[in-house]
């Protein structure tokens, strides 16, 4: 017996129904969701070419579901588009893979059939397996609780194993509950599987952070799967739990510093006793866990004198030290000190501490040399042609995290302002460290600059650095390195 595509030789296309469930990998194709099964099913045919009917030569449509006539139309007028949206009653839609076509029979007598849509509904719940499907957790959580000593040895989680259900499919939705009463549904998490959870053993993840705000005591722990269909199973048998996730309060006591002064909120820290780099201590008072780790911080992340250090927890006392490059490069500022316990899971920072490093004194530091200068001034007609040469002498708390400026002014005959930029925004090498600045001639004062300057009058060499990089300077009207003022004479 010929079924309705065989009885048409151009297959028009399949059937469209907007219900279906876009498919995916491993899945049951067409699904359609369970909540549409409650309605007659809306079916839209495709509009087919060369159609034109009239009363004289009508044209039909009749939509087939496995094999059975469910609607049919027939025209003697132009087909609208709206005409070609069908229904299949509820009762057609049963458990099982259904085949769906159509077939047209044209004005012209002309019978054309449709390819098949094949649409798949499934109104069978997941049935859990295992022992009425119980969570399996690890006997330790069991017999002993779960307990905060657990989770900080475990990545604070734990892990329960899934019984294996029938059907496994991927678009599965498995929702977990984390109650303090017998079937409150607190929901506490839900995954869907995909095609690569298949054939491999289910587990699901509560975390520690979810542990602990739901609290200390009994708490019971249940699961239910919801399939792709919306098909959903009953509730797993509930696993109890003695919980006491909550870790013992300590408190994250500030650092102390060897090296600086004071005993509260804020110390003060002379960088000359700095200048070697500093110690900081932990007090022996904080509890610290065998499986964490103490991090140091000084100053802001990404600063020139951010420092970051392992603290020696084990030690007596328990210290780190903070290099003098990011000492120094604190000068004339406050920094924040303090430290992150790193432990499983989790970052604790500490309570913070600040620390004011003072400024240096303009004396503690060596004056600029002009080469010529002497105790009656310097001279214009001494100077060479190259220039009068400029030297900075090596300073105690130089490093190559500083930068200089040296600016010469003075006044011309006119009595206008002239200032001249003998080193500019100038990063100390590592030879400088050793010799100074200018030690290889290449600071100047041109001479065409000392020329335009008024003949006995005093001017200035002015110093600037940089402890941090350029991150600050002194201002212009106050450098933080002694002047050279010598008088111009002939």
């Amino acid at each position: 017996m010929s079924t309705p595509l065989q009885e048409a030789q151009v297959l028009l296309p399949p059937p469209i129904v907007d219900a279906l469930l876009d498919d995916i990998d491993g899945g049951q194709p067409n699904l359609l969701h369970i909540d549409d099964l409650q309605v007659p099913l809306a079916v839209e045919v495709p509009e087919w070419l060369h159609s034109d009917p009239s009363p004289d030569h009508p044209e039909s449509l009749e939509l087939f579901w496995n094999g059975t006539t469910v609607a049919t139309k027939f025209w003697t007028t132009p087909v609208l588009p709206e005409d070609l949206h069908l229904t299949v009653a509820t009762e057609f839609l049963t458990e099982g893979q259904q085949r769906m076509e159509y077939k047209v029979v044209l004005y012209n007598g002309s019978p054309q059939g449709s390819q098949p849509l094949i649409i798949t509904i499934d109104t069978s719940p997941p049935i859990l397996g295992g022992e009425q499907g119980a969570l399996v957790f690890p006997p330790e959580v069991i017999d002993g609780g779960l307990t905060w000593q657990y989770l900080e040895a475990c990545n604070d989680r734990v892990v329960a194993q899934v019984p294996e259900y029938r059907e496994v499919r991927p678009g599965d939705t498995l929702t977990w509950y984390w109650d303090d009463e017998p079937f409150a549904y607190h929901q506490a998490g839900s995954r869907t599987l995909t095609s690569e959870d298949i054939g491999q053993p289910l587990e699901l993840v509560f975390d520690g952070n979810l542990i602990r705000e739901r609290g200390d005591g009994r708490r019971y722990v249940h699961y239910d799967v919801t399939d792709r269909a919306g098909n959903p199973s009953v509730s797993s048998r509930q696993v109890p739990l003695s919980v006491s996730a909550t870790p013992i309060p300590r408190e994250l006591l500030w650092l102390d510093v060897v090296e600086a002064d004071g005993v509260g909120e804020e110390l003060v820290l002379d960088p000359e006793k700095g200048r070697s780099g500093i110690q900081v201590v932990l007090d022996g008072q904080v509890l610290i866990y065998p499986d964490e780790e103490v991090w140091v911080h000084w100053d802001d992340p990404g600063s020139v004198a951010d420092f970051e250090g392992l603290l020696d927890k084990d030690g007596d006392p328990r210290l780190c030290h903070v290099p003098r490059e990011s000492v120094i490069a604190s000068i004339g500022k406050t920094v924040t000190l303090y430290y992150e316990v790193r432990g499983p899971g989790e970052v604790l920072p500490s309570t913070p501490r600040q620390v004011r490093v003072s400024k240096v004194p303009s004396n503690g530091f060596p004056t600029v040399q002009c080469e010529g200068h002497t105790s009656k001034g310097l001279s214009l007609a001494a100077v060479p042609a190259s220039g009068a040469r400029l030297t900075l002498a090596f300073w105690k708390l130089m490093t190559t995290d500083q930068m200089v400026r040296i600016l010469v002014s003075g006044v011309d005959p006119a009595g206008e302002t002239l200032v001249h930029r003998a080193l500019y925004d100038h990063r100390v090498s590592e030879a400088e460290l050793v010799s100074g600045i200018g030690a290889e001639g290449d600071v100047v004062i041109p001479k065409a600059f000392l020329e335009s300057l008024k003949i006995g009058e005093v001017f200035s060499v002015s110093v600037y650095v940089s402890f941090d990089l350029g991150e600050t300077w002194p201002y212009e009207a106050t450098p933080n390195f002694p002047s050279l003022r010598p008088t111009l004479i002939p």
